[in-house]
């Protein structure tokens, strides 16, 4: 039904998407990673660039175990993904403004 209709190339169009998908999924893991390391050291007012560095390279190296590794990166990229997703959704709805305080003038 495919071939004929012409909705074959869908699957190799998400098949492509994919990849740019993980990569910001891992982006979205290492962001988080390094924000958490660096509260921890008491450094919370880096910025995002450095935070994302640490948080490659936190992965990075705990993605070099030979077998660990590749759950880590697996992990790191579907919860990125979930993140990212979770992001995307909650920025269409919109929050309610909190009423307005009459101001007293004496």
């Amino acid at each position: 039904f495919g071939i004929v209709v012409g909705g074959w190339w869908i699957g190799p169009l998400l098949l492509l998407l994919l990849v740019p998908l993980a990569l910001a999924g891992y982006a979205v893991s290492a962001l988080w990673l390094g924000g958490w390391s660096a509260q921890k050291a008491g450094r919370p007012d880096l910025g995002r660039f450095w935070l994302v560095l640490g948080g490659v390279a936190a992965l990075t190296l705990l993605g070099s175990v030979p077998v660990a590794g590749f759950l880590v990166g697996l992990l790191a990229v579907l919860l990125g993904l979930g993140a990212f997703a979770v992001a995307l959704v909650s920025a269409d709805r919109e929050v309610p403004s909190p009423p307005l305080q009459p101001r007293l003038v004496t």
